[in-house]
């Protein structure tokens, strides 16, 4: 529950005439080409596939004056990305609110990967408190998710981030995707948050399909649940027990995915691909009147899939999503990451 987003802005009494927290994400500069990220939210990716996508928007200095009117008043402000530490119009707005409103929290959330003098000196000039993406722990395993990631550069800025968290006396975080390609890394993961004194927070990762736990079966989810469980966890400190409910948690979470495959499996709630196509049709109407190219390329992969037997989707956005951050999301998927996602959907006994 202290996870949910809305918790995030119960720390400040609310101001009639101005925000107290600014969220920026209009970052998509970046170094990595992460496996759970797309062209719309890294740099990188796009510069791999040479996608036009999501280019990067002007801010100007009409964006900057109707900042500068707000920060005054700010007790916080948050800032993602892409990577933050790369994109220059951040650079300018933290000036803005070191120099208007310096004891305003300024929270970055980094890969952790990029750090120089310049940054140094601006962590030491205003009030940053900082949080790093960290999906493994392992030297080899890191840079399979987090692409052009160097996980010698990581674990010594961590040490940089954690040492000047230490001085300043505040809190270092530490994040986590919870996902397929790294359920088995997340006792690393809690160590080495345990280790640098930092809060630690698994997010579940839902899409893509081929990275999220929710799509597979009951059995495989139950596996890595008793794995997790069995892993011998010290928890001796204020930050280490934090982190241990936060690893419970997630194993918690991970339990509910198996409960609901289980349900899924024993009541045979699985459809044809046709049926899918159809349902998925009716929900996402509205969507596919702004898209209709997208609903054509879903429209032929299910096709090509015959009645084999699929995960309910459909019935899972009723449930569960909204259908435009569905189709959303499928709109970010070139035609073998539409395939190898909705591959994920068929069920398959083992």
């Amino acid at each position: 529950f202290a996870s949910t987003n809305t918790m995030l802005y119960e720390n400040y009494e609310a101001c009639n005439n101005y925000p107290v927290i600014l969220d920026f994400k209009i970052a998509t500069e970046c170094n990595l080409e992460c496996i759970m990220c797309s062209e719309y939210s890294s740099s990188a990716i796009r510069k791999t596939c040479n996608s036009p996508a999501a280019e990067a928007v002007e801010f100007g200095h009409e964006f900057i004056r109707q900042v500068s009117e707000i920060i005054p008043f700010l007790k916080e402000a948050r800032f993602s990305g892409g990577e933050p530490f790369l994109n220059n119009i951040y650079f300018v707005i933290w000036d803005l609110i070191v120099s208007k409103n310096p004891e305003c929290k300024i929270s970055v959330q980094t890969n952790g990967t990029i750090l120089n003098q310049k940054i140094k000196t601006l962590l030491e000039s205003g009030n940053f408190h900082i949080n790093v993406s960290v999906d493994s722990a392992n030297p080899k395993v890191y840079p399979l998710i987090r692409r052009n990631g160097d996980f010698s550069k990581l674990t010594k800025n961590l040490k940089y981030f954690a040492d000047y968290s230490e001085h300043r006396n505040i809190q270092l975080g530490i994040t986590s995707c919870n996902m397929k390609d790294n359920t088995f890394e997340l006792p690393g993961i809690l160590n080495l948050a345990n280790s640098l004194n930092a809060k630690l927070w698994y997010s579940d990762v839902y899409f893509p399909l081929v990275n999220a736990l929710w799509v597979m079966n009951s059995s495989q989810l139950d596996n890595i649940a008793e794995f997790l469980e069995n892993v011998k966890i010290e928890s001796n400190a204020e930050i280490a027990n934090h982190n241990h409910i936060v690893y419970t948690d997630t194993i918690s979470r991970i339990k509910n995915f198996a409960a609901q495959a289980k349900r899924r499996e024993d009541k045979s709630e699985f459809v044809s691909a046709a049926k899918l196509k159809n349902d998925l049709k009716n929900i996402l109407k509205e969507n596919i009147s702004s898209d209709p190219e997208l609903w054509e390329r879903i429209e032929q992969l299910l096709d090509s899939f015959g009645n084999c037997k699929m995960i309910d989707l459909a019935n899972e956005i009723k449930k569960y999503y909204k259908a435009d951050f569905v189709y959303n999301q499928l709109g970010l998927m070139n035609e073998d990451e539409l395939r190898r996602n909705f591959d994920c959907l068929k069920f398959v006994i083992l």
